[in-house]
């Protein structure tokens, strides 16, 4: 049994910020223009089905975190190297999550300040809070939770209050067809943000309720879907369709139009939100890299290797891409097909049918 537990509202609070979190700096489904919207709903579903899959595993191995039982499933050299794949997923996925955030604050905050400065900063406070485990890390999200609640609210009746939405911008809802929907939705919109959730395969035997695991994720996922598409929907009717896929950060762009008397430049709203959401995305990366690096060195302390993994990251945020755009254009293009594709469904598939397939045979 695992000494540190996470209790339901936290897990539900550590889900819906880590669902929320680089998705509301790069946006999701922008290609299919005014039905941007209609895409996450439409992923969102897709995404709870994959959730199903991943539940299924956890239900099998309730104890176990998916890289012990890896090994269980398909022998141990086999899911060992397995494992070792999801190991540098998690860390590949952690340095994008540190390079959105840092390019997003060098860009349009600290234009004079190294990026590399900007990313020390944020890794290594989120070292210092995983130092503390994970259950110092899920009560911190509960807080933070409310938080992020309370900005999300603030920004909305702002922007409603200062009269900048113009909902005609929504329509028609679908002027070329449901083509570009679809081509937004899968593999895309289904894999980010919400195959991501593999993550939490890490984190759910420290759940302390299994039978209500199921329960709790799609609540989640359900949650985040309605406050991305509410969110991608509002900016879309402030700044239209075209700004929507030509800014860099979407958002940021419809927020720095509130203006109401002296209410004015309440972008600081959004980087709050932002801060919150990301530093918990990142986090969760960062403790399955290493939690499941422990696991697969059979170490007694996975928080030895907190430091050099973390290090790790840091450079590794910094050499994925020559420059965001190119980071932007990897993550749409190339990561959902070849590198989200196999490792958060087809590999799941795979083992779901092989403990399928064997508990039949039993």
């Amino acid at each position: 049994m695992r000494k540190e537990k996470v209790d339901t509202f936290q897990l539900l609070a550590l889900i819906i910020l880590f669902e929320l979190g680089t998705a509301m700096i790069v946006g999701v489904g922008l290609q299919a223009r005014q039905a941007a919207w209609l895409t996450v709903i439409i992923s969102m579903v897709g995404g709870a089905l994959l959730y199903l899959l991943y539940h299924y595993l956890y239900n099998q191995f309730p104890t176990l975190s998916f890289i012990e039982y890896l090994p269980e499933i398909l022998g141990k050299y086999m899911g060992w190297t397995l494992g070792l794949v999801y190991v540098i997923y998690f860390i590949y996925l952690s340095a994008r999550v540190l390079r959105d955030f840092g390019d997003l604050l060098t860009n349009a905050y600290y234009n004079y300040t190294p990026v590399f400065v900007v990313n020390c900063i944020f890794i290594f406070t989120v070292f210092y809070l995983l130092s503390k485990g994970i259950e110092v890390l899920a009560r911190v999200g509960e807080i933070m939770f409310g938080i992020y609640m309370l900005l999300f609210l603030i920004v909305k009746i702002l922007m409603f209050s200062s009269g900048i939405v113009k909902f005609d911008l929504l329509f028609p809802i679908l002027p070329n067809g449901w083509t570009p929907v679809l081509k937004s939705v899968f593999p895309s919109g289904v894999t980010f943000p919400f195959g991501e959730l593999i993550a939490f395969l890490m984190i759910l035997p420290f759940y302390n309720q299994q039978k209500k695991a199921k329960k709790i994720g799609l609540l989640a996922i359900l949650i985040s879907g309605i406050l991305l598409s509410f969110s991608i929907g509002l900016d879309t009717a402030v700044i239209g369709p075209d700004s929507m896929q030509r800014s860099t950060f979407p958002t940021l762009e419809a927020i720095s139009k509130i203006q109401i008397g002296f209410l004015q430049h309440l972008d600081v709203f959004f980087l709050f939100k932002l801060i919150i959401a990301n530093f918990f995305k990142l986090a969760i990366f960062y403790y399955a890299a290493t939690f499941g690096a422990a696991k697969l060195y059979k170490l007694p302390n996975d928080k030895s290797l907190l430091f050099p993994i973390g290090i790790i990251i840091l450079f590794s945020s910094l050499i994925i891409a020559g420059n965001f755009a190119e980071h932007i254009k990897i993550g749409l293009d190339f990561v959902p097909l070849y590198i989200h594709l196999p490792i958060q469904i087809g590999i799941p598939f795979l083992l779901v049918t092989i403990v399928f397939i064997r508990k039949k045979i039993n």
